[in-house]
C-alpha cells in the first residue's frame, strides 16, 4: 500500500490552493451580498456575458452566460448589443433600496431585467434621451434575485464601471460629487476670464492662447461627462460625438500654440518649433475633416478612453 508522505501531502495542498486562487483571480467571483453595512460595490468582477446579440426575453432563462474573465476586451467581443447577468442576495432582514448606474453616458440604451417565478420582469430601461444614466428599485429581506442587464452601445466605446449603491448613501456622495464638480467648472471659467483679462492687459498671444485652451478643455470635459448635451441637445448622439473630438482637438491646438509661444520656441528651439509647426496642421486638418460622420466614428474608437 502506497502511504502519502507529507512531502507529498504538502504537494497536493499546494496544487489545489494555487488552482483555487488561479480560479478567482481569472473569472467572476458570483453574487453581490448586500448586508446591513453595504454602501457600494462594483459589478465587474461578478458579471457573466452572453455574446448572442439579439436575445428575447423569454430565452433569457436558457441562454448559456460565460463568467467575465480578468482584463476581458468588450470592444474586441460585443459589436452593437450587450447582455449580462448577475446576482444579488439581501442577507438583511428588511427592505434594501438601492440604486444602479451604469458609468457611461455615452450608451444610447439600457434596461435591467429581474428573474422571478412569473418570467422575466423589466426593471427599468433608460435611453440616452433622458439623460441621467441611474435608476432605483429595492430588494425584500432575505431576497435572492438573478438579474439581466441589457447594453445598447451602437458608434460608442464600450467601457463602463456598473455599480450597486445603497440609494442613501449614493444621495450625499451625489450632493458631495456636485460641490466639486461646480467648483472645478468655476474653477475653469475664472481662468479663462482672467487669461482674457490679462491678454487684453499685456497683449500677450501666449495668454489668450492659455486662455482659449482652458475653454476648449473644460468644454471637451463637459460634454465628455455628459453635462453640456444634458443642457443643450439630449437627442442627438452624432453631435455629441463630434463636439467631443473638436474639443479636444482645439485644447490640443491652443496648448500647442501656448507653449510655443510662452516658450519662444522660434528663437531658441527651432527644431522644436518646426516639429509644433507640422503637429499644428495635422491637428487643424483632423478638426476639420471630424466633421465628417464616419471619420468622428473612427476618431472616436481610437482617440477615447477604452
Amino acid at each position: 500500500n502506497y502511504t502519502l508522505s507529507m512531502k507529498d501531502f504538502l504537494r497536493v495542498l499546494f496544487c489545489c490552493v494555487f488552482c483555487f486562487l488561479l480560479h478567482n483571480s481569472l473569472f467572476s467571483q458570483g453574487r453581490v451580498e448586500i448586508t446591513d453595512d453595504f454602501k457600494e460595490q462594483e459589478l465587474y468582477d461578478h458579471l457573466s456575458y452572453s455574446s448572442e446579440n439579439s436575445i428575447e426575453l423569454k430565452q433569457l432563462s436558457n441562454i448559456k452566460f460565460k463568467p467575465v474573465v480578468k482584463g476581458f476586451d468588450y470592444q474586441e467581443v460585443f459589436q452593437d448589443t450587450s447582455w449580462f447577468k448577475f446576482e444579488v442576495v439581501n442577507l438583511t432582514e428588511h427592505i434594501k433600496d438601492l440604486t444602479f448606474t451604469i458609468g457611461n453616458v455615452h450608451f444610447e440604451n439600457f434596461s435591467l431585467f429581474k428573474k422571478t417565478e412569473e418570467g422575466i420582469l423589466t426593471v427599468f430601461e433608460l435611453t440616452k434621451q433622458k439623460g441621467d444614466k441611474r435608476k432605483s428599485f429595492y430588494l425584500e429581506p432575505k431576497e435572492s434575485s438573478v438579474f439581466y442587464l441589457k447594453v445598447l452601445h451602437k458608434n460608442t466605446n464600450f467601457h463602463f464601471t456598473p455599480k450597486l449603491t445603497d440609494t442613501f448613501f449614493y444621495q450625499e456622495k451625489l450632493n458631495s460629487v456636485n460641490f466639486l464638480s461646480v467648483s472645478f467648472y468655476g474653477g475653469l471659467i475664472f481662468i479663462f476670464i482672467f487669461s482674457i483679462i490679462l491678454s487684453a492687459y499685456f497683449r500677450e498671444k501666449y495668454l489668450l492662447a492659455y486662455a482659449l485652451y482652458v475653454l476648449f478643455y473644460g468644454a471637451f470635459l463637459s460634454v465628455y461627462e455628459g453635462f453640456f448635451e444634458f443642457i443643450f441637445f439630449q437627442n442627438n448622439r452624432e453631435l455629441s460625438g463630434i463636439l467631443t473630438i473638436t474639443f479636444i482637438f482645439l485644447s490640443y491646438i491652443f496648448n500647442l500654440i501656448f507653449l510655443t509661444s510662452f516658450l519662444n520656441t522660434k528663437r531658441h528651439f527651432p527644431i522644436l518649433y518646426l516639429i509644433s509647426r507640422f503637429l499644428l496642421f495635422m491637428l487643424s486638418i483632423l478638426t476639420i475633416i471630424n466633421f465628417i460622420p464616419h471619420v468622428n466614428d473612427v476618431l472616436n474608437n481610437v482617440i477615447m478612453l477604452p
